[in-house]
């Protein structure tokens, strides 16, 4: 029954997920699987006589009736408002021994990361430590435990020390705010003292499915959330393997160490499917900072809400509170500059292969620490298949590391859909293309605090690719400018080139077989042909590049399709050299990972790296399926500005080093 339950919700998440982002053949297959799962989790309820169950979802449901009809969202506004005012009083008055022990306290106490350095939360991603300033069902239950240990003391009856609990982690809601991770433990801990008030029995594993279909069925738009689907895995990891893995290591580690162990590694191993589908590469050291840094979180909770409680009701005690709040918070962080120096990493396939491996280890696992045997030579079978998959991955890869890192050499500039790439040696700098908008590349290199530019490569006159030069030529030095010698009458290409000869830059024609250096980077024009003679259009005519350095091998693609892709392999015997696979290979993929590449071509080349310069919800369907499938294949990782903002490559002692500045929606 209890596997019948899991089987339906993911048929109610799987639904609903379709009906979001489906086309509208899927979202009619959606709509039948919740209107299918529905009818099925209520004739279970019927059969298993859980009348409670049905009650609360037909009164969520008349909740939900209601929000609809526009009764309650002037309440609800009323609470986002006073949360929002609540973290603002807070973040005012928080304070601490560091700036990043501070910024640890506010983000453990109502999940604000204003003022956490980029740097550090750069280390504290590399470490799986992010979770710290998200508020989570953890914070929850140590407010809960709180409040329950000191109603001990008061003689009043349990279902009134319920109803208080209730309201104080309703308060702590409004605080914090209706976050993916608070809700479920929210409806949790509600769905639990409704069942201990009355006398009714449960399991844990229990609560967490009926939370998922009440929450599913209240928000819908949960089933897209990454963040709530990290919780919940997070949280069956805990409840269902952590307890057969902490039986085992009590026979060889003491109880607490035992405990630790075994729920830092079973939530991070059920969360592990869906993370590959973001991350292709993690710390080694992911659990030892876990292990460390947990037993600090419900010190610095405590702390940290009492404080905001003094900080909300103006009361002078909410310095000194969270100052104490901060001296294990920089213990933390502390810990997070110690072990995020170490660049070992495990690296993960991506894609749907990715996952399906990461999800048959859970499953193997949790069958392999089974207490009946015959589920346990079967769960060993494929955990040891599963490690076996994923063993060529550990050979070679890249580590991810602090943005932009001190040693970069090639920066994707988040600019919405469009391109601009950095290359640098030393003070040397290269620049190819421009994007669309002249204040998005410009404040990419003012943030790289670039004022001289030995070349800019404008590869085509497409506006996403030339439309933001003005925003280049603002307040810094160009000493040379390549454009593509593929004839453009269009007024995009009169109007670049205008812009620069006022400037008085050199500006150059580039066709096959032109050289020079920036830096150590020789580089060398593998497309247009000369006057542009086999191109058919402007991006069969835009300049594709190769760049050879001390630290990699690097193929700017521009927008170049797959008939000139076809050209470059036809023609490689001319420019290529076996010893440029000496060092690694980096790829800007062409035309913002659109269908039109060549197969042969990206496997040829096999990049270590593949960036792609590509805008969120772009309308384009950038990048299509077709371009991951080829690259899941041909190339080791794959990053997206999309995904990821700005991406840099470093070089390090153990190879190469790519980090990122975040997603902000461009």
């Amino acid at each position: 029954m209890r596997l019948l339950r899991v089987l339906l919700i993911a048929a109610l998440w799987i639904g609903l997920l379709l009906q979001k982002v489906a086309s509208s053949a899927g979202s009619l297959l959606g709509l039948w699987l919740v209107g299918a799962t529905v009818c099925c989790a209520v004739f279970i309820a019927i059969k298993t006589r859980s009348f409670r169950l049905l009650l609360i979802w037909t009164l969520l449901l008349g909740v939900k009736w209601l929000i609809l009809q526009q009764w309650l969202p002037p309440l609800s506004s009323l609470l986002s408002r006073a949360g929002l005012a609540a973290r603002t009083q807070v973040a005012g008055q928080v304070s601490g021994v560091t700036r990043e022990a501070t910024a640890l306290v506010l983000g453990i106490t109502d999940g604000d990361t204003s003022i956490l350095p980029s740097a550090f939360k750069e280390q504290l991603k590399l470490l799986s430590l992010t979770h710290l300033n998200a508020v989570s069902g953890t914070n929850c239950t140590i407010i809960a435990a709180l409040i329950l240990g000191l109603l001990t003391k008061l003689t009043i009856s349990r279902w009134q020390k319920f109803v208080l609990v209730a309201l104080v982690l309703v308060l702590y809601l409004v605080l914090v705010g209706d976050q993916p991770s608070v809700l479920r433990a929210m409806v949790m801990a509600a769905i639990m003292l409704l069942a201990r008030s009355s006398g009714f029995k449960y399991q844990p594993i229990d609560l967490l499915c009926v939370a998922c279909v009440t929450l599913l069925l209240m928000q819908p738009e949960l089933a897209a959330s990454l963040g709530f689907a990290l919780s919940v895995s997070a949280t069956a990891g805990v409840l269902v393997l952590a307890p057969r893995v902490e039986a085992r290591l009590r026979r060889y580690l003491p109880n607490y160490l035992a405990l630790g162990i075994s729920v830092a590694f079973s939530a991070q191993l059920f969360c592990l499917p869906i993370l590959v589908s973001v991350q292709s590469s993690y710390s080694s050291l992911g659990l030892v900072a876990n292990l460390l840094a947990e037993p600090l979180i419900p010190l610095i909770t405590v702390l940290g809400v009492v404080g905001a409680a003094f900080a909300i009701a103006h009361l002078p005690l909410a310095l000194p509170m969270f100052w104490l709040a901060s001296l294990p918070a920089q213990v933390i962080a502390s810990l997070t500059h110690w072990l995020g120096t170490n660049d070992s990493r495990i690296h993960w396939p991506t894609q749907w292969f990715g996952v399906a491996i990461a999800a048959a280890l859970a499953l193997g696992l949790t069958a392999a620490t089974h207490p009946q045997s015959r589920y346990i030579k079967v769960g060993i079978g494929i955990t040891a298949l599963s490690l076996l998959a994923v063993l060529p991955w550990q050979f070679g890869g890249a580590a991810r590391g602090a943005y932009p890192g001190p040693n970069w050499f090639y920066l994707a500039c988040n600019i919405g859909q469009g391109d601009a790439t950095v290359i640098r040696s030393g003070s040397a700098v290269a620049l190819i293309d421009v994007g669309r908008d002249p204040s998005l590349i410009d404040d990419c290199l003012t943030r790289l605090q670039i004022k001289n530019i030995r070349l800019l490569v404008l590869t085509h006159f497409d506006l996403d690719h030339v439309g933001g030069l003005a925003g280049v030529l603002s307040g810094r030095q160009i000493r040379q400018a390549l454009v593509t010698d593929y004839p453009d009458a269009r007024p995009g290409a009169q109007i670049a080139e205008r812009q620069l000869r006022l400037r008085g830059i050199a500006v150059t024609h580039a066709a096959l077989g032109l050289t020079g250096r920036v830096g150590n980077f020789d580089w060398l024009v593998l497309s247009p042909h000369r006057g542009g003679s086999d191109s058919v259009d402007s991006n069969d005519g835009s300049i594709s590049m190769l760049w050879v350095g001390r630290q990699a091998t690097v193929f700017t693609m521009a927008d170049l399709p797959a008939s000139g892709q076809m050209r470059l392999m036809h023609e490689r015997a001319t420019w290529w050299r076996e010893s440029f696979r000496d060092r690694p290979v980096v790829l800007k993929l062409s035309h913002h990972g659109s269908a039109d590449q060549d197969p042969d071509f990206l496997a040829w080349v096999h990049p270590l790296i593949t960036t792609i310069s590509v805008g969120v919800n772009n309308g384009y369907g950038h990048p299509t399926q077709k371009a991951l499938n080829w690259l899941a294949s041909d190339a080791k990782l794959t990053l997206r500005t999309d995904q990821m903002g700005s991406i840099s490559i470093s070089q390090a002692k153990s190879g190469l080093i790519w980090s990122s500045s975040g997603q902000d929606s461009r």
